[in-house]
């Protein structure tokens, strides 16, 4: 995966 660099992105990683 990629780092989260946005909270959007942290969105997408964590909502599985």
């Amino acid at each position: 995966g990629h780092p989260a660099i946005s909270v959007d992105d942290t969105w997408k990683i964590i909502a599985c």
